[in-house]
């Protein structure tokens, strides 16, 4: 299975070059009212670090041999950066598209 979010603008219009891979993401759901999305990235590559910031908008996207499906939207409101045994990776959260 593959792991991914396309970054987007306040209009949920994808920008950037490419879609970005996600080692995790954690996905709560509420029934009423705006649940949370977590992900977890390997942050290699510049391109990551620079595109996923505040306010931007995810969609999280998970592939099989079967399909592809769109499984969470949100907006970043918290960046960390960590340094871990994998190398630094950057973990980012926030509310789902409900907010």
């Amino acid at each position: 299975m593959n792991l991914w979010v396309d970054v987007c603008d306040a209009t949920w219009t994808k920008t950037g070059s490419g879609p970005i891979t996600v080692k995790s993401a954690t996905i709560d759901r509420v029934l009423d009212g705006a649940g949370t999305l977590s992900l977890e990235c390997i942050a290699t590559d510049e391109r990551t670090l620079s595109t996923l910031t505040n306010e931007k908008r995810v969609k999280v996207y998970l592939s099989d041999e079967i399909s592809t499906r769109l499984i969470a939207k949100g907006v970043i409101r918290a960046v960390q950066k960590s340094f871990s045994q994998g190398g630094l990776t950057l973990s980012v959260s926030g509310p789902d598209s409900l907010d």
